[in-house]
């Protein structure tokens, strides 16, 4: 495999892909480019928005060509010579908000611009709090609902 990069073959350990594969035409190139960087002793951490449901206009502005389910990213993964070590849901707090605002998105006729709206420090605390909360939790359950996915996946 070619790789686009000057990265060697088998030379990381790790290759980080936070929201990037909803951005990429050939996602499962992206996956194969990364598998050989990692080589045999290595992984691929990856973020992905989630709910293809929730694909409308704001997605589209941001550039994404999809949103993703376990299944696909595994999938994904799986054509790309990788399988899922670990995968769980996240971001589990703004999934609620995510669906209220792309209803009246819908309503409305699309969003105002891809800008998240500006909130004040006491919600921006709240924010951080679930956020610490859900990162806890992580470290010991999986989440089965969340705007997103984590994933990590290994050769």
């Amino acid at each position: 495999l070619q790789l686009p990069w000057p990265v060697e073959a088998g030379s990381a350990r790790a290759v980080v892909l936070l929201d990037v594969l909803e951005h990429m035409s050939e996602p499962v190139e992206v996956l194969r480019h990364a598998r050989a960087v990692v080589g045999e002793g290595g992984g691929v951490v990856v973020t992905v928005p989630a709910w293809q449901g929730l694909f409308g206009p704001w997605d589209k502005m941001l550039g994404h060509q999809r949103r993703y389910s376990g299944a696909m990213l595994e999938d994904h993964a799986g054509r790309a010579g990788l399988r899922v070590r670990w995968m769980s849901s996240w971001n589990l707090y703004s999934l609620p908000v995510a669906i209220l605002v792309r209803l009246v998105e819908r309503r409305r006729g699309g969003p105002r611009g891809a800008e998240f709206p500006p909130v004040s420090p006491s919600l921006n605390r709240i924010l951080c709090g679930f956020g610490s909360l859900e990162e806890r939790a992580l470290g010991r359950v999986t989440l089965p609902l969340g705007l997103s996915l984590l994933a990590v996946l290994v050769p």
